[in-house]
């Protein structure tokens, strides 16, 4: 009888567990998500505590289907030693995302040097929401045009902006030393404005144009580094770029690339003293804002970049850009309220043989490069919606198709400003 008893309270244990595992299975969905608050948990938003809540969100995945580092409210300095957000080989059942309090409310300042913050490959369903990922310092500079020569410009950099000394850092040795190394010309006439100033260009009222063919449709000057096509590096991560001249007080003197100064130099000579005219100045860095490939499902929503927005998704599916933003930093302290000119220096998010893309409500400003870009290279191979971007002033194609198939990704209901949309079918 004992042993009776012993099995039959062995059978009911094994029947309530049974029903309390059916149950879990049940409500797993409800039960299962996992919230990691990055600031109640690690006491405060550092690159350290970011990162740390990264590691441990990915650990969580192995219990939890759908886990979210949540970040508060605030401006938040990161000092990156390294990759922010390594998703390599992050599988969630559900999503593994990062979610700020909002575009305008989570502000992450980045010193971002040499590395990626967003990087991963053989992803599943991660996602980043709510948030900016701005500097700690421009990225881009200006200034107005006080001399021309045969061979070179020189330009005033007000005080407060980035010296092009500055821009030029991390560059090396990926790039080459004068690799994407442009000025360009903005105006704050109308229908520009000093908090925005607006691109030079004779298609200042087209709407929409639409070429077929690269580089003919922007008034790019290109600058030298160096007269040596091997410059020495300096601080492990610039060239020594003698052609790029510090005049003193605030005048900087560059070397063109005669191809262009051929085109450009009486639109430039014309610009001496001309107070509305703006020369934005760009120089291509070696990391990207995220450079993702092979994966199946990568979300920005309500996601802006400001001084640093060229990205790549690369053979993945399911990517999404929604409502997405590419701006300016805001004016630098001791510019006197001047604003940026430039938005970023490089392009913004580029799709490369990627399918079930959604590309939705992006807007885009003065980015330095090709704003969007998506690229083909085999039938079916890039496929999705495009619709409803507003995209103006790029230093590039405000979009780029390149390999486009029209039957394969829906391009739609855009409106695209003072620089084209670029198609190149595939041949």
């Amino acid at each position: 009888q004992f042993l009776y008893l012993i099995a039959g309270a062995s059978r009911l244990s094994m029947r309530t567990m049974q029903r309390a595992a059916l149950l879990t299975v049940a409500l797993g969905v409800a039960q299962a998500a996992y919230t990691i608050d990055v600031v109640a948990r690690y006491g405060a938003v550092t690159f350290d505590t970011l990162t740390r809540a990264h590691r441990d969100g990915v650990a969580a995945l192995g219990h939890h289907p759908e886990v979210t580092l949540k970040l508060p409210a605030g401006r938040f300095v990161l000092d990156m030693t390294g990759t922010l957000f390594d998703v390599s080989g992050v599988k969630a059942q559900g999503e593994y995302s990062v979610q700020g309090a909002g575009m305008d409310k989570t502000i992450l300042l980045l010193d971002q040097k040499v590395h990626e913050v967003i990087a991963g490959t053989h992803f599943r369903n991660v996602a980043w929401r709510d948030m900016t990922f701005s500097h700690t310092r421009g990225q881009t500079t200006q200034g107005a045009v006080v001399n021309v020569t045969a061979s070179t410009v020189t330009l005033h950099v007000p005080a407060g902006f980035p010296t092009p000394r500055d821009i030029l850092e991390y560059r090396a040795p990926r790039l080459r030393p004068s690799q994407g190394l442009y000025m360009l010309q903005y105006s704050t006439a109308a229908p520009g404005s000093a908090a925005r100033p607006v691109k030079r260009t004779e298609h200042a009222g087209a709407m929409n144009r639409t070429v077929h063919a690269l580089p003919v449709y922007n008034h790019h000057l290109g600058y030298k580094c160096s007269a040596s096509k091997s410059p020495a590096v300096v601080n492990r991560s610039a060239y020594d770029c003698e052609l790029v001249e510090d005049l003193g007080d605030g005048r900087w003197r560059f070397h063109v690339q005669q191809k262009d100064w051929q085109t450009l130099h009486d639109l430039y000579e014309a610009a001496i003293g001309d107070d509305a005219v703006i020369v934005g100045i760009k120089a291509k860095r070696l990391s990207n804002a995220f450079a993702l490939k092979n994966g199946a499902g990568a979300t920005f929503e309500r996601v802006s970049w400001q001084g640093h927005s060229r990205g790549v998704v690369q053979d993945s599916h399911n990517v999404a850009f929604l409502e997405t933003d590419v701006s300016p930093m805001p004016p630098p302290q001791n510019g006197g309220g001047a604003a940026y000119a430039v938005a970023t220096n490089g392009g913004g998010p580029q799709l490369h043989a990627c399918t079930g893309i959604r590309v939705i409500g992006h807007l885009s400003q003065s980015s330095g490069d090709d704003s969007l870009a998506f690229f083909s290279y085999a039938p079916g191979d890039l496929s999705g919606t495009v619709t409803n971007n507003t995209v103006l002033d790029g230093w590039g194609a405000n979009m780029l198709l390149n390999g486009y198939d029209p039957a394969a990704l829906r391009v739609y209901g855009n409106t695209m400003l003072r620089s084209p949309i670029c198609v190149v079918p595939r041949p």
